[in-house]
């Protein structure tokens, strides 16, 4: 507490879904309602109002700043927001290019539903990721390079998240480049052993649920 002001450091917010927990840290909290981010680098970029977005989301709080100390002339910007927990849980479900392959398909899809309607859309995207790798049983089990196949031959290798052995999933947050990340996920699902790719893309208020087969 100083001048009256509550001033909270490091200040811990856990992200938990059952089993599922992540803890983020702010720089400074004041009076439970204001995030700061302090910065030393050469310029403020997009990453760090990402981050800092993604503090308040956390927090729901709508006002942030971020205060960069390295230049000669120190850097400050707010960073604001009019969503609040209850606006970011307001979703648009499609399924309708979904495909249930196995029995991993469902507990995939009912898992990432209720993740989003728990925790609300526009969080990092890492933060679902994760969740999901945590629940199919964590990053040594779920996350391993395949092998991509052209011509019959090995040309290199790629790391995938794996289901089962035949099935991948991935995220992306992606709105008028979605045709061009679903082509890009097809060539992928084109050159590696798994015959499934379930694809997850969070773009604001919209989730959809894809499932891309390999084609050769």
């Amino acid at each position: 507490l100083k001048n009256g002001i509550e001033v909270a450091r490091e200040f811990p917010v856990l992200l938990n879904y059952k089993s599922f927990e992540k803890t983020f840290f702010i720089d400074l909290f004041v009076d439970n309602g204001i995030v700061y981010e302090a910065k030393i680098a050469a310029a403020i970029t997009g990453s760090h109002r990402a981050q800092t977005l993604n503090h308040l989301f956390l927090t729901d709080t709508q006002h942030g700043k971020l205060v960069n100390f390295r230049p000669v002339e120190v850097e400050h910007e707010f960073v604001s927001t009019k969503l609040d927990s209850e606006s970011r849980k307001q979703l648009q479900i499609s399924d309708k290019n979904w495909l249930n392959v196995n029995s991993e398909s469902k507990r995939f899809k009912d898992l990432v539903t209720g993740l989003v309607l728990d925790w609300g859309a526009f969080l990092s995207l890492e933060s679902y990721r994760e969740a999901a790798i945590h629940f199919f049983g964590g990053a040594a089990e779920v996350c391993r390079d395949a092998e991509l196949f052209y011509g019959g031959r090995i040309i290199g290798k790629q790391s995938l998240n794996y289901l089962t052995p035949e099935t991948v999933f991935a995220f992306s947050a992606v709105g008028d480049g979605y045709a061009s990340m679903r082509n890009q996920l097809q060539k992928m699902i084109n050159l590696v052993p798994p015959k499934y790719m379930h694809w997850v893309n969070l773009h604001q208020q919209s989730l959809e649920f894809s499932a891309l087969t390999r084609e050769r």
